[in-house]
């Protein structure tokens, strides 16, 4: 019986291990380009994340918006875990054929959710500018991604706010 445990386990952590490692392909095998769920604005650099399950990433800019995304898997959908004295305001808008849902805090953290592709954004808003700059990659994004240049994907600094 611990025998059989102990292969489980190992074959739990070769699956997940190969998921982490693993780099996107296409339809023929081929390795795809890095990619962004939405077009960078300048400036903007993308930190890829490998969750197991769904993507993750962190979209950031040195001394600016710090914004998550999470799509797919189980991605945990915060926005309904705000609390109705807690919402500024809500919108709904269509963008490219979907509906996306915005709700934005008394905290100052703006949401952005794509309930029919399980996509999520989600960015503590320090200025307007940082609100414009959420909305305006928000209204990019694409089911299909965008090919990324190695310039543009990089970890976020430990000192980023």
């Amino acid at each position: 019986m611990a025998q059989i445990r102990l292969l489980i386990v190992l074959l739990f952590s070769l699956s997940c291990s190969t998921r982490l490692f693993a780099q996107a392909v296409d339809q023929n095998g081929k390795p795809m380009p890095p990619r962004s769920p939405v077009i960078l604005l300048p400036g903007y650099k993308i930190d890829v994340r490998q969750p197991i399950d769904s993507e993750w990433r962190i979209i950031w800019k040195t001394g600016g918006l710090q914004l998550d995304f999470g799509a797919g898997g189980y991605s945990e959908d915060e926005m309904k875990a705000v609390k109705k004295d807690q919402i500024l305001w809500t919108q709904e808008q269509t963008i490219n054929k979907h509906l996306v849902r915005f709700l934005y805090t008394k905290s100052n953290v703006l949401f952005a959710n794509f309930p029919d592709l399980n996509a999520r954004f989600k960015a503590h808003i320090h200025n307007q500018r940082e609100l414009a700059d959420m909305l305006l990659m928000v209204a990019t994004y694409n089911e299909d991604w965008y090919p990324l240049g190695s310039a543009a994907i990089a970890p976020v600094p430990k000192n980023q706010k």
